[in-house]
């Protein structure tokens, strides 16, 4: 091997590397197991972790997922209080049900944690939502975030 060819086998390795660790430098991964990808509110409905999130549809088991998770100001679960994520349109998960006051549609809710489900079938894109916080005398407080939807 001559040390130009050196020099060049070193160079692309060094640029697929750059490549593959820019965010947004690959528009597609390889299909993988699905991943839960947790987000946290809390202890406001503003404080979200991670603000917005990238999720993948082309698992081979239907797609990444995300569990919400409403926490306290120890950074603890918060027993006290119940989350709901609700999105503007019905095609970013499968599995949605039409809340009839707000107009969106939610996601399955049990207490201060919330589950996605499955990406929607053909679904790609950025998404916005809703993470609302009910207090335990029932008032709301909500705030929006996003996802994306990479096929």
């Amino acid at each position: 091997m001559s040390l130009t060819s050196a020099r060049l086998g070193v160079a692309l390795s060094i640029f697929a590397l750059i490549l593959s660790t820019t965010p947004g430098c690959h528009s597609s991964r390889s299909p993988g197991p699905r991943t839960i990808h947790d987000v946290t509110v809390g202890p406001s409905e503003t404080q979200v972790e991670p603000e917005e999130i990238t999720i993948w549809s082309n698992t081979p088991d239907g797609g990444d997922e995300v569990r919400w998770k409403l926490i306290d100001k120890d950074r603890k679960a918060d027993p006290t209080r119940k989350l709901l994520i609700e999105f503007e349109r019905p095609d970013a998960f499968s599995k949605v049900k039409l809340n009839a006051n707000s107009h969106r549609f939610g996601v399955f809710c049990d207490g201060n944690e919330c589950h996605s489900g499955p990406i929607a079938p053909h679904a790609s894109g950025k998404f916005k939502y809703w993470q609302i916080v009910v207090d335990a005398d029932g008032t709301q407080n909500a705030a929006d975030g996003r996802i994306i939807i990479k096929p």
